[in-house]
């Protein structure tokens, strides 16, 4: 089954609602937890999850120690939210998760990788910005025809309005 087909099934399984892009208002983009089980965590433990991913993945390439502290909260810290913030401030993040993406791709099926997917998902509200999506969605490209691409699919797909995936052309990138 092709990509956009996959898509086209996943919109129409669950159709797309629109989001304010709080924090609180989609506690449900998830690829670990059922939607459930994702209402009842508390940030500070998707935080938690994420770093334990992160370090986890710093024994497979060293490189992913710069996203500790930028993107992976230090033990007692929490990024406000994205929402919130001035533009450049999001794009940076933006920048630091296209970075991330990037690096994360070879290691997108192991679990450390989407340990820290939940945590860019739900703690950085991801699924709100295009550009994170855009990224997101292209590390895991790949892999398309596995569960594990499905479950990403559908955590970005239904916490937005509307998704411009299939319109990305390469001048929107700036690597």
């Amino acid at each position: 089954m092709s990509v956009a087909a996959q898509l086209a099934q996943i919109r129409a399984e669950r159709p797309l609602t629109p989001s304010a892009g709080l924090r609180s208002s989609n506690p449900t983009a998830s690829v670990l937890f059922s939607s459930k089980e994702a209402r009842s965590q508390p940030l500070e433990d998707v935080a938690a999850l994420g770093a334990s991913g992160l370090t986890q993945l710093m024994k497979f390439d060293p490189r992913f120690s710069e996203f500790r502290g930028t993107l992976f909260p230090s033990s007692d810290w929490i990024p406000p939210d994205r929402s919130l913030l001035p533009a450049p401030e999001q794009a940076r993040i933006s920048s630091y998760i296209r970075r991330f993406c990037l690096l994360v791709s070879p290691f997108f099926l192991v679990r450390p990788a989407f340990k820290c997917i939940e945590w860019i998902l739900r703690g950085l509200n991801a699924s709100q910005f295009e550009k994170d999506v855009d990224s997101l969605l292209l590390c895991a490209l790949p892999y398309h025809a596995t569960d594990q691409f499905t479950a990403l699919a559908k955590a970005v797909l239904n916490s937005r309005k509307s998704v411009n995936f299939a319109s990305t052309t390469p001048s929107k990138w700036d690597f």
